[in-house]
């Protein structure tokens, strides 16, 4: 079984590594759109050791504008011959123990696997699967995406501001399910520590486009300090065991 993997980054340094490591275990190809990052992004995807990891840069002015975001998304997949497509963010990691063999045993057009916020007090170390490290987290409906659907029968994903919502078009004669896939889970990490979190949202703040100001996509990054610790804890306390 073949799967292409896309994704979109900006400065994504810490994250990439455990991205490409998840990832480059069952993927064909990992394509990595870079907003032309200003750490060692691109860096770290050209010097990793897989041929079939590619970079391609966009321009967005310097800023993080969702409408550019939204528009690779709905169409980087649409060349690829693959049997299934991956469109995710880089701190998103679609898990399952087996999904080669769950995905051939299913063969459904489209997946909306089951979303956690994962989270620890410590950032994970490098080298290692981010999975194994970080496995406590809360449920999160948010983030169960349609982020994962089959070429051959999808038309159009239709992706809405934020990738959250879809109204994908399917070939004549297909069937979309509504279904929530409890054997696939999508891992959002983002709550990598207090320290990590804060400083991911002030500097991605000081990037928001005129387009995200007046949409109010991603204005949950401007929330003061205390505010987002207040997030933090609530995130923590909660946590459970998910991996």
């Amino acid at each position: 079984m073949n799967i292409d993997c896309y994704t979109v980054a900006y400065n994504e340094e810490k994250m990439i590594g455990f991205f490409l490591e998840h990832y480059s275990k069952f993927c064909r190809n990992i394509t990595v759109f870079d907003n032309y990052s200003t750490d060692s992004t691109a860096d770290i995807v050209n010097q990793y050791n897989n041929k079939n990891i590619f970079i391609e840069q966009f321009d967005s002015g310097n800023t993080i504008n969702d409408s550019i975001y939204l528009q690779i998304k709905n169409n980087c997949w649409k060349n690829s011959d693959a049997d299934y497509v991956i469109i995710v963010d880089c701190d998103e990691i679609l898990y399952h123990p087996n999904i080669i063999s769950f995905l051939e045993s299913t063969k459904r057009p489209i997946y909306k696997p089951y979303g956690f916020d994962m989270v620890s007090d410590i950032f994970p170390e490098k080298g290692k699967s981010i999975v194994e490290q970080i496995t406590e987290g809360v449920i999160s409906p948010l983030y169960s995406k349609m982020c994962i659907f089959s070429p051959i029968h999808v038309r159009e994903i239709n992706y809405q501001l934020g990738c959250h919502v879809a109204w994908p078009s399917l070939h004549q004669g297909e069937y979309i399910s509504s279904h929530v896939d409890d054997d696939l889970k999508l891992l959002h990490y983002k709550n990598l520590s207090f320290e990590y979190r804060f400083n991911r949202h002030e500097n991605y703040g000081k990037r928001l486009s005129d387009f995200n100001l007046a949409t109010r996509s991603g204005m949950h990054i401007l929330n003061d300090k205390e505010v987002q610790y207040s997030e933090f804890l609530t995130f923590y306390n909660n946590r459970s065991k998910i991996i």
